[in-house]
């Protein structure tokens, strides 16, 4: 599913680029620069949560989590596919994660 929803993503970033073409006469004009700055402002954004890898439990929101991740560039793993996998696989992937998201308390220690 994650596939799917990142070339979703992928398809609409190609679609902005071919939009980006300026004729010649305007490309100096302050609006120009103005929506050029934009834009770079929307990449930097898209790529916040690059190196970013999510691990969402069972209680938490899944689609809005999973919307946000992917729209800034991150990844994520449901704690349900994880626990499906085999133990060594289990392991190695969640070695990846670097943020876990639950809505539960954590126990007192």
């Amino acid at each position: 599913m994650q596939k799917l929803a990142r070339a979703k993503f992928q398809g609409a970033e190609d679609e902005m680029a071919e939009e980006q073409v300026v004729d010649a006469e305007f490309a100096n004009t302050p609006e120009v620069k103005q929506m050029q700055e934009r834009l770079q402002r929307s990449r930097m954004k898209k790529r916040l949560l690059t190196n970013c890898v999510f691990s969402l439990n069972r209680e938490t929101p899944l689609y809005i989590l999973q919307y946000l991740v992917l729209s800034f560039g991150g990844s994520y793993v449901i704690k349900d596919q994880l626990d499906d996998l085999t133990d060594a696989k289990s392991k190695a992937l969640y070695k990846k994660v670097t943020h876990v998201v639950m809505d539960r308390p954590l126990p007192a220690t």
